[in-house]
C-alpha cells in the first residue's frame, strides 16, 4: 500500500462504528500485550501514557490480522455522593468526630468508616480511601 509520506500512519479501517465493533466481536484475539512487553513499542510513541493494552486479533475465515490499542480517553474523579470505605485509626477521635459530623457511617464488620466523596475532599482524606463502597447499579 502506498502513502504518501512515510512518517504518516497507515489509515484506519473504513468501517461504520457499528460495522467495526461487530466485525471484531467476531475476530479471536490471538495476543494480549500489556505497555512495555515487546510488541507495544511503537504503539507506546504513537499514543504514549494513554495506551493500555495492545491486542492482535485474527479473522479465522479470511485471515486477515487487526491490531487494536486500548486507549485511555478521559479520566474523572468521582461523583460528590460516591461512597467510599476510609480508614481512620481508633487513636484519630478528631478526625472520627469529623467524619461523623458529615454523615460519615462507621461499618463494624470491616472496621472502616462509610463515606461520600465530597466529605472525603473537603476533610482532606484521598489517602485514607480503602475502595468503593460497592453498589447496585442500575441501568437508565
Amino acid at each position: 500500500m502506498y502513502y504518501r509520506s512515510p512518517s504518516q500512519p497507515p489509515p484506519a479501517a473504513s468501517f461504520t462504528c457499528k460495522q467495526a465493533a461487530e466485525k471484531l466481536d467476531a475476530l479471536r484475539v490471538s495476543k494480549r500485550l500489556s505497555v512495555g512487553q515487546r510488541g507495544t513499542v511503537r504503539w507506546t510513541e504513537r499514543f504514549g501514557e494513554k495506551l493500555v493494552c495492545v491486542r492482535y486479533r485474527e479473522d479465522p475465515r479470511t485471515g486477515e490480522r487487526y491490531t487494536t490499542a486500548e486507549l485511555i480517553v478521559d479520566i474523572r474523579p468521582p461523583k460528590a455522593e460516591t461512597r467510599f470505605l476510609i480508614q481512620v485509626k481508633i487513636h484519630e477521635t478528631g478526625i472520627q468526630q469529623r467524619v461523623k459530623e458529615r454523615g460519615g457511617k462507621w461499618d463494624k464488620n470491616r472496621k472502616l468508616w462509610l463515606v461520600s466523596y465530597g466529605t472525603i475532599q473537603t476533610l482532606g482524606l484521598e489517602d485514607r480511601i480503602v475502595e468503593k463502597y460497592p453498589l447496585v447499579e442500575t441501568e437508565r
